[in-house]
């Protein structure tokens, strides 16, 4: 098992820490850094941890859409539906969307096959949706060929879950 030793720092008469970090004996990178960090004022440790915490949750496997990002790419969608007040257009009126059973929204005349489906929409079913509207329901009205970018699915989304 290694031994942790910590870098020998060798006087070069002169108190800047970029010189000093370049003057540690036997360090890695690693080690250079975490002494680079350390050798700072207390505002730039703070900010060196929120960075890296930043870093490590931007990695994430799923990223949370951008709701701006998906009012541009609603543009799309917008000749036939209304996302911001309860009235149809050619298709239904998408204020919460999340949750609602397809085909059930008063006042608008569905296909039969949308009426039958009895998918709840949630995330997972209108990214699937939105991706290919004439595979996931055979016999859909919407004519929409479908989203090809998973950001623009995300966007969207996250657009449609936030209320005007």
């Amino acid at each position: 098992m290694a031994r942790f030793n910590p870098p020998v720092m060798v006087p070069v008469g002169c108190k800047t820490a970029p010189r000093h970090l370049f003057q540690l004996t036997g360090s890695t990178i690693q080690t250079r850094v975490l002494v680079l960090i350390m050798v700072f004022s207390k505002f730039t440790r703070v900010m060196a941890v929120a960075l890296t915490g930043l870093f490590v949750l931007s990695a994430g496997p799923a990223q949370a859409g951008d709701i701006q990002a998906g009012a541009k790419v609603f543009k799309k969608c917008k000749a036939c539906h209304y996302v911001d007040r309860e009235k149809n257009k050619t298709g239904p009126h998408l204020v919460n969307i999340i949750g609602r059973t397809a085909g059930t929204l008063e006042g608008y005349k569905y296909s039969k096959a949308m009426k039958a489906s009895g998918i709840v929409w949630d995330e997972a079913t209108l990214a699937e949706y939105l991706r290919a509207p004439k595979k996931y329901i055979k016999g859909t009205k919407m004519a929409f060929a479908g989203l090809r970018k998973d950001a623009d699915i995300a966007n969207i989304i996250a657009y449609l879950k936030t209320p005007e």
